[in-house]
């Protein structure tokens, strides 16, 4: 009606008076109105709008800081750590004498140097570079699916994370642990210590003791420093960077530009190399914890049983686009951390009462 009546005066005003309001209001009801624009903003979670189940589905420019912050507001403190491993009767072993060295990359990688060593090629990335570097990778992943909204289980993923990560020294680091709202099987490690396994891939495993051996192999990324080096064996050329470069207004540009290099590679994948030596030290390390020894093993197991399953490889295809085949992760594991004594707790009672909330 108001409408209406501001067409009325309209119409009194240029002298067309004589037209009935009835004529005006059919008139005024034929004028499509213009609808509202909706905007979107870039930050926004877009796995409201559609699925991320492969690598095409991923927006490599959104990015969802209040995800960050509220990751970096449910750690535990080192006392809730203490006594929920207590709680859990887990002891810290020692690891046997045999034959587990990593798969490392950087020999043949400093053979591709040229004219210098490894170190005068690369570019040293400060712990502070690190934690800015991962705080905007995480930001991303939290952006492609959001996160669970249940603070009792989130709160249970990150104390069995505190506990394993004590394994893989990197003290400098608070490792933040997260659960992403996606039903794909899958787990990602940002620089600086942000962990993240879906829910799909956490309603996969039968035990907590699986669980640590998970988030043990997303911590060896982050302390072996995958994505870092990637990083720097991608600059070999000019990855020397004067420090009054670093100290100028050029360095927010070059940390926007190693921001984006760091987002493609966690979407594209790590090297193989890579993969298998998180493996190994991801199991060492839950092992290390007072865990099963065998979980990452039981875990690569149920890996390679859904991929033969035509009903259940859906879930996977994310994973297997870039991470070995789970036969060959399955073979590097059992001829490493295979060879350790079959004990460690497995605490699946308290792995399900927190699960199934």
């Amino acid at each position: 009606m108001k409408k209406i009546f501001l067409l009325i005066v309209s119409l009194s005003l240029l002298g067309i008076g004589s037209l009935s309001a009835k004529s005006i209001e059919s008139w005024a009801n034929s004028i499509p109105l213009q609808k509202k624009r909706k905007i979107t903003q870039r930050n926004t979670t877009i796995a409201a709008v559609r699925g991320v189940e492969e690598i095409s589905d991923v927006n490599s420019d959104a990015r969802s800081y209040e995800g960050v912050k509220k990751m970096e507001s449910q750690s535990n403190s080192q006392t809730e750590v203490d006594n929920f491993g207590v709680e859990g009767k887990l002891k810290v072993q020692g690891i046997p004498s045999v034959s587990t060295a990593p798969a490392s990359g950087v020999s043949y990688l400093a053979e591709q140097v040229p004219g210098g060593t490894l170190s005068e090629a690369l570019h040293p990335i400060s712990l502070e570079e690190e934690l800015e570097l991962g705080r905007a990778v995480a930001a991303n992943v939290v952006a492609q699916f959001g996160l669970v909204q249940n603070d009792p289980l989130t709160r249970y993923v990150n104390r069995v994370g505190q506990l394993v990560a004590r394994q893989c020294g990197r003290p400098e680091l608070l490792y933040r642990f997260a659960i992403l709202d996606s039903p794909i099987i899958n787990a990602f490690a940002a620089p600086g210590g942000y962990i993240f396994i879906t829910r799909g891939l956490l309603s996969a495993l039968k035990d907590e003791a699986q669980l640590a051996a998970v988030l043990g192999h997303e911590i060896a990324h982050v302390s072996q420093k995958h994505v870092l080096k990637e990083i720097q064996k991608s600059k070999l050329v000019s990855a020397t960077i004067p420090d009054y470069v670093k100290a100028s207004a050029k360095k927010a540009q070059w940390m926007n530009q190693v921001t984006d290099l760091a987002i493609q590679m966690l979407w594209k994948g790590l090297s193989r190399a890579d993969e298998l030596e998180s493996d190994q030290l991801g199991g060492t390390f839950a092992y290390k914890s007072g865990y099963y020894s065998q979980a990452l093993i039981e875990v690569l197991q149920m890996l390679k049983s859904r991929a033969q399953s035509p009903k259940l490889g859906k879930e996977l295809k994310f994973l297997l686009s870039t991470h070995p085949d789970p036969e060959t992760r399955l073979q590097s594991a059992q001829n490493s951390i295979g060879a350790y004594p079959l004990e460690g707790e497995r605490l699946a009672e308290r792995f399900k009462i927190y699960v199934s909330q």
